[in-house]
């Protein structure tokens, strides 16, 4: 039995003759040579794997088979399995060996709100709270991008949102002040910051997504996360938080939003596919 808790098949030996062990002798020597020791590329092979669906949840992970499946030495392997485990991707159980606990989430380049469907296949339905929403002034960044005057206020909504019961990332959206709109008064700064009921999921849709849009620009960064955003994803302070930044044009042409989101940057992945140069 393996250290991963798989029963090995008994096997035959044939005596070898002096050939036969020269020429097995010198198999395994260029295997070992060109067997890369890498333990960073080993975890990003890996957990590129995991990313691209072609390992899946509870699908159990063996080491010999990577061993050879990865042309890397076992101790790379394990070290490898080691910080997928830390990161929460893969859960090693003694005599149970190692299994895929978690997935990465795909997320397009080019949606403002890019959790589709197909992602949440098998994760759980998608659940978005609402934190606050509140009128704020518009700052130098908000009246350029919005195009409106400084002494305007512009509508400030800020969402959890939940995949499968845990926090995937927290999202603040400013856009124009609908006409007619009264926004509900100020939260108490002092007060805990208690996220509302769930969104019915076509609301939530409805809501991230907006109207017919047009263009989009985004950015994307990895920050160091503040307590209260790190505590909302369910994260230790200072943990590496994706930040993507996402303007948005309606159809028209007209500003329509302009938003922040902050991932757990152990969960995403920005995709994007385009003619290479």
């Amino acid at each position: 039995m393996d250290m991963d808790g798989v029963q090995a098949p008994e096997i035959e030996l044939l005596p070898l003759g002096a050939d036969d062990r020269r020429i097995a002798f010198e198999a395994k020597r260029r295997n070992a040579t060109f067997r890369q020791t890498s333990v960073r590329r080993a975890h990003v092979m890996v957990r590129a794997t995991i990313r691209s669906r072609l390992i899946e949840t509870d699908h159990r992970l063996v080491e010999s088979s990577l061993v050879e499946h990865l042309a890397m030495s076992r101790n790379a392997v394990r070290e490898a399995l080691q910080r997928l485990a830390a990161e929460g991707l893969v859960a090693r159980r003694t005599r149970f060996g190692t299994s895929v606990a978690g997935r990465i989430m795909r997320l397009p380049a080019t949606e403002p709100w890019p959790v589709s469907r197909r992602e949440l296949d098998g994760d759980g339905e998608i659940e978005v709270r609402e934190l606050e929403q509140r009128a704020v002034p518009a700052t130098q960044l908000l009246c350029e991008r919005l195009q409106i005057p400084g002494q305007e206020q512009v509508l400030m909504t800020e969402h959890l949102v939940e995949v499968g019961g845990a926090p995937f990332c927290v999202r603040v959206s400013y856009r124009r002040m609908p006409p007619g709109f009264t926004p509900p008064a100020p939260r108490d700064p002092e007060a805990p910051m208690r996220p509302g009921p769930a969104m019915r999921p076509e609301l939530a849709f409805a809501h991230l997504r907006g109207p017919l849009l047009g263009d989009l620009e985004s950015s994307a960064e990895s920050v160091a996360g503040e307590p209260r955003t790190s505590r909302l994803l369910d994260l230790a302070d200072e943990s590496a938080i994706l930040l993507r930044e996402t303007f948005v044009r309606s159809a028209d042409g007209s500003p329509f939003e302009l938003a922040f989101t902050w991932y757990r940057g152990d969960r995403v992945a920005i995709v994007s596919s385009g003619q290479a140069l």
